[in-house]
């Protein structure tokens, strides 16, 4: 597993660098950092490629080496199909060459994968999305949506003819040209209101609105523990 190890510490060193790079974006010029974009395609790439060994290692080890000679041409065949399950369904799951192989082999590695679906526990969605934004920059541009605009509203009253409305601790996410938010009395305007921060944010284009430097963090730290878990249980 040293290939595994020394992509973790190249995760490292990625991440840190595009979490700088996130937080110092020029929003105001809107200037995309190359070197951003590089170490992005390096980040995501890395994540998958620790999965994907993980994948290879299973199908290596729990399966493939239980094979005779008479199944070495089907085996090797299947070997080029295997990847890491990133399933939003059950159903989809069960339909993965890996799953099929080692359902029936090895019922703790069969649930281990079956707990890192979306399904399972929706907080493995940003797989799915890690998964797609490596797909997308393999063949094109990483495509960086406008930046975003978080309103955090501490504490507000508004009198609206004769009612009144009240927000505290409410935060409002929208385009940058947002420039009202929403109440059962209509809008209101949010310039010039004291009580209302507004802070930018970026979100790569097709990721749900989550943003950038939310997913990046929650994708390496989900990553990392799968990856720890799974050299954990080979340790065992």
């Amino acid at each position: 597993m040293d290939e595994i190890n020394y992509l973790l510490r190249k995760l490292d060193e990625h991440h840190q660098v595009v979490s700088e790079k996130v937080k110092n974006y020029d929003f105001e010029n809107k200037v995309f950092d190359y070197e951003l974009e590089h170490t992005l395609s390096y980040l995501f790439g890395d994540m998958m490629r620790i999965l994907d060994y993980i994948a290879f290692d299973i199908f290596e080890n729990k399966y493939a080496i239980l094979q005779d000679d008479s199944m070495s041409e089907k085996v090797d065949k299947e070997r080029k199909r295997v990847y890491f399950p990133i399933s939003d369904s059950e159903k989809n799951f069960e339909e993965k060459l890996l799953v099929k192989k080692v359902k029936a082999l090895d019922k703790n590695i069969y649930q281990w994968l079956k707990q890192k679906q979306s399904f399972s526990d929706k907080s493995n969605n940003v797989i799915g999305y890690v998964g797609k934004l490596n797909n997308d920059q393999k063949h094109r541009k990483l495509q960086v949506s406008d930046a975003h605009k978080s309103v955090h509203v501490s504490k507000l009253k508004i009198e609206t003819g004769n009612a009144s409305v009240q927000f505290e601790n409410v935060t409002f996410s929208g385009p940058t040209d947002m420039n009202i938010i929403g109440s059962d009395n209509g809008p209101i305007p949010i310039e010039h209101l004291s009580t209302v921060s507004v802070d930018y944010y970026l979100v790569f284009s097709g990721t749900n609105h989550i943003s950038a430097i939310e997913l990046i963090n929650r994708s390496y730290g989900k990553i990392k523990t799968i990856a720890l878990e799974y050299l954990d249980l080979n340790q065992k």
